[in-house]
């Protein structure tokens, strides 16, 4: 029998002080074995268990942590649907990465089934499922759960848009398709059906997407003027502009390509300029190197982040945006080129802070090459993050000091009986609370002083769990 279930304190002092590779043992032997569910929620089992699944994904010790949740499911699993989102959305990445589709399939079904209880990391995945050009996975994912999220007292308003949105662009994704294979669009259908999912479903906005999904949009002389009195109007004019030209050019999917889109345009929101800047297309989506390693540090290691995917996916997908907007004549190929030279510089940051973990965001891959890479460059970025997969780190045999800051250890001495919800300030949370068992938070060193905001994050990158943070977004969304 396990120590852990005869003298725990003994079994934790044994824990906290013993190396990663004892830490790894002791858990799995403690695991093997049935654990009383009421005795695992009083000693806050599941503590232990997310430190050790983290420590062994940052190293990537994939198969050590698939055994881990192995056993949990099979002893506890009461315990593990209580937390599987911080298991499952971890390892579905693993899968897509594999092209394991039906580990995906298993993954995804613990989400669609407890959307509200996983709604930030059901974000993360959702994301992830996006950009890898697992558009039917998205839709089926976000059909099953858009209206409970959407009613859900338990979640702030609006924590539906990033999953209506992926059904609303399927559906023009659909209606183009037809269009190309010249057969007949029920546009009243195509509204009809994208008003269950949050599109304003008016004749002035239906009438816009038929336009951009029938016919190329010609740019007038007046774009500027009109830029400036309607700027949403124009923006939503190039999103469809944008998802057409990527479909045709690239083979993407207008799933894939709003994300893409809807980011960088965040990213030009995101910049402290005068508000005379934001009259003009040209101003507005100019950007500084200084400005997209400030808002791509916060995607990938803000505390509260849970969207490292888009930091990469703003990053490598610049050349698609800027390439359009380029030919379209939105901007001047001196903005252009600065924004190609800002991405070009901050990848480096990128890829050496994620060096082990570059196979996560390989999806930036799975995209065609954009017309400013070299077949050359492209194909040895790509075997450079494939091969990130194989770095792998052995767990560390050195024993671990013990934390000063012992209340950070949850014994049953301590803070076994009474778990307090803790509130977060760091920014904006879908959640209307956070759980009580949040996943733990490592303890690292001040950063040492820093030449930008994406070095430190990359730095921080590999460290702990992360929250979500809403993201703003124009499109064919209600306002309601």
């Amino acid at each position: 029998m396990s120590l852990l279930l005869t003298d725990f304190d003994q079994w934790y002092d044994q824990f906290v002080t013993a190396s990663p590779k004892q830490q790894h043992e002791l858990l799995v032997d403690a695991l093997s074995e049935p654990i009383p569910s009421d005795y695992a929620e009083e000693i806050d089992l599941i503590a232990s268990v997310l430190d050790v699944f983290d420590m062994l994904i940052r190293q990537n010790l994939t198969d050590q942590a698939i055994q881990l949740t192995t056993l949990l499911q099979k002893h506890h699993s009461e315990i593990y649907q209580r937390e599987f989102q911080y298991f499952d959305g971890q390892l579905l990445q693993y899968s897509l990465f594999h092209q394991a589709w039906q580990q995906v399939q298993e993954y995804l079904s613990r989400f669609r089934d407890h959307p509200v209880q996983s709604i930030d990391q059901l974000i993360s995945v959702l994301d992830n499922l996006r950009l890898h050009g697992a558009t039917d996975l998205a839709v089926n994912l976000c059909r099953a759960t858009y209206k409970t999220v959407a009613t859900s007292s338990q979640l702030i308003s609006g924590a539906e848009w990033d999953l209506g949105v992926v059904v609303i662009m399927d559906l023009f994704e659909q209606a183009h398709h037809q269009l190309q294979q010249g057969e007949t669009v029920d546009w009243s259908k195509v509204g009809a059906d994208a008003a269950k999912f949050g599109f304003e479903n008016t004749p002035k906005k239906c009438q816009e997407v038929e336009k951009h999904l029938t016919e190329d949009w010609q740019v007038s002389p007046d774009v500027n003027k009109a830029f400036k009195q309607d700027r949403g109007l124009i923006l939503r004019h190039l999103l469809l502009e944008f998802c057409r030209y990527m479909y045709c050019q690239q083979q993407m999917s207008f799933v894939c390509s709003e994300l893409i889109w809807s980011t960088v345009l965040d990213c030009c929101n995101h910049q402290d300029r005068p508000k005379k800047q934001l009259t003009q297309p040209d101003s507005y989506f100019s950007i500084s190197q200084q400005a997209l390693d400030k808002y791509v540090g916060q995607l990938v290691g803000g505390l509260l982040s849970m969207r490292q995917a888009q930091g990469f996916a703003v990053l490598w997908g610049i050349p698609y945006v800027y390439k359009f907007l380029l030919d379209k004549q939105i901007i001047r190929e001196e903005t252009y080129h600065q924004a190609f030279k800002a991405t070009t510089a901050l990848k480096g940051f990128l890829i050496k802070g994620f060096q082990q973990s570059l196979w996560q965001y390989n999806f930036v891959h799975v995209w065609q090459r954009p017309a400013q890479v070299s077949a050359e460059e492209f194909a040895a970025e790509t075997e450079q993050f494939v091969k990130s997969a194989e770095q792998v780190e052995p767990l560390s045999e050195e024993p671990q000091e013990r934390s000063d800051f012992s209340f950070l250890h949850k014994t049953p001495k301590q803070e076994v009986f009474g778990k307090a919800e803790s509130s977060s300030s760091g920014g904006q949370n879908t959640s209307q609370a956070t759980k009580s068992t949040q996943p733990p938070q490592p303890i690292w060193e001040p950063p040492k002083p820093r030449k930008s905001p994406l070095q430190e994050a990359a730095k921080l990158s590999s460290k702990g769990k992360k929250g979500k943070s809403k993201k703003s977004n124009k499109g064919f969304k209600s306002s309601s």
